[in-house]
């Protein structure tokens, strides 16, 4: 007797050699176009992080001004160890009660430190004074009115061309800190 012979099914067990330079190249493509973009994205997040540390750093000291009823003031420095100056370009930042200038490390003195490592690192930070005074009432008494944030020269007032936004942290003499943006269009909130 005669045995009916079984179906043979094609083996499908992996690509053909067309089928993988086909997904390769599609991969490439998509990677390729979309390699700008994320690269302004990264850029943006190294700026909003070095604003917002700064943004809360102020925040701080005028909190800590007002809890305590004396002046706390915000310092920019060069570093975040004993050796620290005071320097207007870093994101590198102090909260203290009095000048920290060589002694950053001072925990009696020190409220509060951030070195530029911790997010931000790659931020450029210009501004017109190092540092920004808080009295008991919230009140700023001293320093500047506008620290710019960017990765490039950021002298020119906070103005960057796309795709990359310089943020500015303002600081009104009633104590107000907003962080904003002059890229942004007439009318946005967000704007400066």
């Amino acid at each position: 007797m005669l045995m009916p012979a079984l179906p043979v099914s094609k083996a499908s067990g992996g690509w053909s050699l067309i089928e993988l330079l086909i997904s390769m190249a599609t991969i490439a493509i998509i990677l390729a176009a979309a390699g700008p973009n994320v690269s302004a994205w990264v850029n943006n997040t190294h700026i909003r992080s070095a604003a917002e540390s700064i943004n809360n750093g102020l925040q701080m000291a005028r909190a800590e001004a007002v809890r305590r009823n004396t002046s706390v003031s915000f310092y920019l420095t060069d570093s975040v160890d004993n050796s620290c100056a005071l320097v207007a370009g870093t994101s590198n930042w102090v909260v203290a009660l009095t000048s920290p200038v060589g002694a950053c490390a001072d925990a009696t003195n020190v409220l509060q430190r951030h070195p530029a490592a911790d997010g931000g690192g790659r931020a450029v930070i210009s501004s017109p004074a190092t540092t920004i005074t808080f009295n008991g009432l919230g009140r700023a008494t001293t320093g500047a009115n506008s620290i710019c944030v960017g990765l490039t020269d950021v002298s020119a007032g906070c103005i960057a061309a796309e795709p990359e936004h310089q943020l500015a942290v303002q600081v009104t003499a009633g104590g107000q800190i907003k962080m904003c943006s002059m890229s942004r269009p007439a009318g946005d909130p967000q704007r400066c």
